[in-house]
């Protein structure tokens, strides 16, 4: 991740790097990864996957604030992704989003 933040090292690292935070479960790491992928313009393989994981960090028990913070983005576009989530789940609070996630029902809604 280091190299890719000073732009110095292959492609093929960040692709690594990418699937082995994927094998291991490390989630904000593999978010962080895919995000240095498509800074340096490289194709970000697993959508229907990375989808499901920004769900699980959307879904942790964090402010939007806090959530904007650790994932690096705007608060408005965390904002924005958990007002789709709730819509796209017909769930009315983050409690009800948050139950569905961690029950692993949400992907057969």
């Amino acid at each position: 991740m280091a190299a890719a933040d000073v732009d110095v090292g292959p492609a093929a690292l960040l692709h690594e790097a990418y699937e082995l935070f994927g094998v291991t479960g490390a989630t904000l790491w593999r978010f962080h990864t895919r995000t240095a992928l498509r800074e340096a313009g490289l194709t970000v393989s697993g959508r229907k996957q990375a989808t499901a994981e920004n769900e699980h960090l959307l879904a942790e028990q964090l402010t939007t604030r806090q959530i904007a913070t650790v994932l690096r983005l705007n608060g408005d576009v965390v904002g924005g992704r958990l007002t789709r989530l709730l819509a796209r789940t017909g769930k009315r609070s983050r409690t009800e989003l948050v139950t569905v996630v961690l029950t692993g029902t949400l992907d057969s809604l």
